[in-house]
């Protein structure tokens, strides 16, 4: 869990890694767990990353809208 710039809430992302084997309807995999899609299989770590892209954005405010930013 951390926190940035902007961002008013904590987050978190999680990923377990059975395997990088990807064959659907199969259960070893990848698997990414997000607050919006809840657990779901990935079938490489680039999809986990991009699968995980809401939770980077989670709780941050836009650059600009603090009276103090530029």
């Amino acid at each position: 869990m951390h926190r940035v710039k902007h961002q008013i809430i904590d987050r978190s992302s999680f990923g377990h890694f059975t395997s990088s084997f990807c064959e659907p309807g199969a259960e070893a995999g990848i698997y990414s767990y997000s607050s919006q899609k809840g657990l779901h299989k990935v079938c490489n770590s680039r999809d986990l990353i991009n699968a995980n892209d809401e939770e980077i954005y989670l709780g941050t405010l836009q650059p600009g809208s603090l009276n103090n930013d530029p």
